[in-house]
């Protein structure tokens, strides 16, 4: 049986115990009850930097009743605490997390006895220095995922991993399950539901065996073909009774690599070349937990529409939780994960085996990638790698990029592999190319210092608004206000308002969406949105403050209003006040 615990008393300092719930951190807790100013001043940071000095702690009360102790196991499972802590069930410390990273399991099971107990989660402020993310370590402190109580008789999955063989027209999934606690007297059964609704089974004899499927569609990256995932589910059994059970998205890779060195991201899809289109993945915040799953899923989606169908994951400090990877598989995103960036640490190495652990089942996964020359670390890295799918390895390159991931494949690839049409317009490097096609270099170079390629999810995410609209077919906006069919009108920064941009330069494949990032001012391009309602025409405007776009409505619509105000009146709606042309 398994039960989060998700109610936290966090206490700091003579501070009375501050009640909070999982996500909690120490900085938001103080933040609430105005210890810590919100938002904060120039040199707040310094100041707040001091509270791990003195350490927090954060507890939760255990309940050990009849039904707890009569169980064989009792385990805590930790998801990721961010900072080193020591775990103790009262007063007494039952283990201490150095890996700040990794899942920790803890068997608490002789530590209880009847009636309530006090779990403290104490964090010292160890490792301060060598734990900063991109922000304050303070940022760091809390628990960021609900802890996990597992009682349990005979065993309950921990992980399970699965790779694809292919024989023929035959392919198998094998799977292993790895447990808490020895399973004695347990069997498990693994069911695999195909992309149709088919089901296959399979016993797992000693908790490993395979699962044949029968000619089984493979997993493709976007714009190669289709992202066809299986969903696997691993029961465990006592007798008939049910009494764990794990799901995993899985897929059969239709990739294989076909170079290395240089050409070490050139990839094939069944024979058809296959260099990425994406960007780093970096996220909105360093804590990758405090994102929730539903953001974490709109983001992806939207740099599906935008394109991308390929991320590089940087080793950030924390790695993606397991939405990232479900939601890639499903939109056909491939993934390039880093493991273990510089400076090398144990606790470094014990985070990714932890991460290989975890992710490597998922067809989205293209391979793990070392930015150290250390060939000691990276031989044991890929041997725990292909412990899990011998099919993935684990490669040492001198340098990755943590801005723009199209920079990974080789210039020589791309001339090797591709055409000119299937470049990766996101890319900085294209900006290098004389390769580069005519009509795309011409926007780049009309007057723009550097082009601002899409190397963050927020410029991917505006993009994918601009793919999304799909009704970009018109050259002129009053062609589709006659025509009664609501579209975008998309325009440069406010001193080129006058100037339409074209939309054909946007294309259903979204090679080109890039262009519309040469825009040199920090203003953000404007998407009017025409609505026609009997006769009048509404314009929604976005990204722009209304006290400025006031000051411009004249110059904006001049011309649009021009064409319509004989046969009806163009109202424009500024997000949120509202104004009307005259």
């Amino acid at each position: 049986m398994r039960t989060e615990l998700t109610d936290f008393q966090i206490e700091y300092r003579d501070i009375p115990p501050i009640d909070a719930k999982v996500p909690c951190s120490l900085v938001s807790a103080l933040s609430a009850i105005g210890e810590i100013p919100t938002p904060r001043a120039a040199g707040d940071d310094e100041r707040i930097s001091s509270v791990l000095s003195e350490g927090a702690t954060f507890s939760a009360c255990i309940t050990a009743d009849e039904l707890m102790l009569s169980h064989r196991y009792v385990f805590l499972r930790f998801h990721g605490l961010f900072a080193p802590a020591e775990i103790g069930i009262d007063g007494r410390t039952v283990a201490e997390v150095a890996d700040p990273h990794a899942v920790t399991t803890v068997e608490i099971r002789n530590y209880l006895t009847p009636g309530e107990h006090r779990l403290s989660v104490t964090f010292s402020g160890a490792g301060h220095e060598t734990a900063k993310i991109g922000q304050a370590f303070f940022d760091d402190v809390g628990i960021f995922r609900p802890v996990e109580c597992i009682t349990t008789d005979d065993g309950a999955i921990d992980r399970v991993g699965v790779y694809a063989e292919t024989r023929g027209e035959d392919t198998f999934l094998r799977v292993r399950v790895h447990l808490l606690g020895e399973g004695r007297g347990t069997r498990a059964v693994a069911a695999v539901q195909a992309p149709s609704g088919q089901y296959f089974y399979a016993g797992l004899s000693d908790f490993s065996g395979e699962v044949n499927i029968r000619r089984a569609t493979l997993w493709y990256p976007a714009g190669v073909g289709e992202a066809s995932c299986y969903r696997l589910t691993v029961t465990l059994y006592r007798d008939a009774e049910a009494i764990d059970a794990a799901e995993l998205s899985v897929g059969v890779r239709a990739l294989s690599r076909t170079g290395e060195g240089e050409e070490l991201f050139a990839l094939s899809a069944d024979g058809t070349p296959f260099v990425p289109r994406g960007t780093a993945y970096l996220p909105t915040s360093p804590i990758l937990a405090r994102e929730s799953a539903a953001r974490i899923r709109s983001r992806l989606e939207a740099a599906g529409a935008a394109g991308c169908n390929a991320f590089f994951v940087p080793d950030a400090g924390v790695y993606p939780p397991d939405i990232f990877y479900d939601t890639c598989d499903r939109l056909g995103i491939a993934v390039f994960q880093e493991l273990c960036a510089p400076p090398l640490t144990d606790a470094a190495e014990s985070a990714a085996c932890e991460l290989i652990a975890r992710i490597s089942h998922h067809p989205s996964l293209l391979g793990f990638y070392l930015r150290s020359e250390d060939t000691a670390l990276c031989e044991r890295l890929d041997a725990r790698v292909k412990e899990y799918d011998p099919t993935l390895s684990c490669h040492t390159v001198k340098e990755l990029p943590h801005t723009a991931f199209p920079a990974l494949p080789a210039m020589s690839t791309l001339r090797t592999y591709l055409p000119a049409d299937g470049w990766n317009y996101f890319s900085d490097a294209m900006i290098s190319s004389e390769e580069t096609p005519g009509d795309l270099m011409r926007i780049l170079n009309a007057g723009y210092a550097r082009y601002p390629y899409a190397g963050s999810m927020d410029k991917l995410v505006y993009l994918s608004g601009i793919a999304q609209s799909d009704l970009l077919k018109e050259e002129f906006f009053d062609k589709r206000s006659v025509s009664g069919t609501p579209a975008p009108l998309m325009f440069g920064s406010l001193a080129d308002a006058k100037t339409r941009t074209s939309a054909s330069l946007i294309d259903s494949t979204g090679k080109k969406k890039a262009a519309w990032y040469g825009f040199r001012r920090a203003t953000s391009p404007l998407a009017l949105i025409p609505k026609i309602r009997g006769g009048e025409v509404s314009l929604t405007v976005s990204n722009i403050s209304p006290d400025i776009f006031r000051g411009t409505l004249s110059c904006l619509l001049c011309d649009a209003h021009k064409r319509v105000q004989k046969e009806m009146s163009a109202t424009v709606t500024v997000l949120p006040a509202t104004a009307t042309v005259a």
